[in-house]
């Protein structure tokens, strides 16, 4: 996990901090940098993917990939060098398959809420 640091899983959520960094804004915006939305999600997908993981039903096989993402809002902008708050929380459970809430908030708590999303994790099977 390239930018998440302090993983806490529980049996419905899980957390962790994630860093950032000037040279992820390159271009994005010149002057006034930002970190990009599609960064964000894929922060909130890897702390998903590591939930899932642990909450993966017994017998199962497979990695969870992120099948969809059904609703993102980003709220406010979220700036280089700026730790945020991280959590995934489960919404729903169809089989092996995971609806995921994620939020992304400003450090420290309570923060500012930055972005949200609802996130369908899949369980993929391994290819032999």
């Amino acid at each position: 996990m390239r930018w998440i640091r302090s993983l806490n899983v529980s049996k419905s959520s899980a957390s962790a901090l994630m860093v950032t960094k000037a040279e992820f804004t390159s271009g994005h915006f010149p002057g006034k940098p930002i970190i990009p939305a599609v960064m964000q999600l894929q922060a909130l997908e890897e702390l998903g993917r590591a939930f899932c993981g642990q909450m993966r039903p017994s017998g199962a096989k497979g990695t969870y990939a992120l099948g969809a993402v059904l609703n993102a809002r980003f709220r406010s902008p979220l700036t280089p060098d700026t730790t945020a708050s991280l959590k995934v929380t489960l919404h729903s459970q169809e089989g092996s398959d995971f609806l995921i809430s994620g939020l992304v908030e400003t450090t420290p708590e309570p923060g500012q809420k930055i972005a949200e999303a609802l996130l369908r994790f899949t369980l993929t099977p391994n290819r032999d």
